[in-house]
């Protein structure tokens, strides 16, 4: 039951990818408009136990104005701290950031639905 409060919640900070092979912890509780940011957060697998995949790769999108960010950011890791850098919300409204994670050439996805810039 806790597992669905926390994917039921739009400012959740821990979710499940869509296969359910990892957890994504993120750090960020709110996001600026119309200014570049770092989007930081911890992979997991489904034991709680850190991982480091073969390839991390992070992407945001408005579902209902059909359009990106206009722009790739990069993406770093230290000690199972990941640092999407050059994040840019340039309008208000509903973004979904979406986490890719490659694995023995396995790709699986986590979405963060979140509300920008309240």
């Amino acid at each position: 039951m806790s597992i669905f409060l926390l994917l039921a919640c739009s400012n959740h900070l821990e979710t499940i990818s869509q296969k359910e092979q990892f957890i994504v912890h993120r750090s960020n509780d709110g996001f600026p408009l119309n200014e570049e940011f770092n989007f930081e957060f911890s992979l997991y697998d489904m034991n709680n136990e850190p991982i480091t995949p073969d390839e991390v790769l992070v992407d945001a999108e408005m579902p209902a104005h059909g359009h990106g960010m206009g722009q790739v950011p990069s993406v770093s890791n230290t000690d199972n701290l990941y640092t999407a850098t050059g994040m840019l919300f340039a309008m208000e409204g509903d973004w979904d950031i979406h986490i890719y994670i490659t694995e023995e050439g396995s790709v699986d996805q986590a979405t963060y639905s979140i509300v920008c810039c309240e």
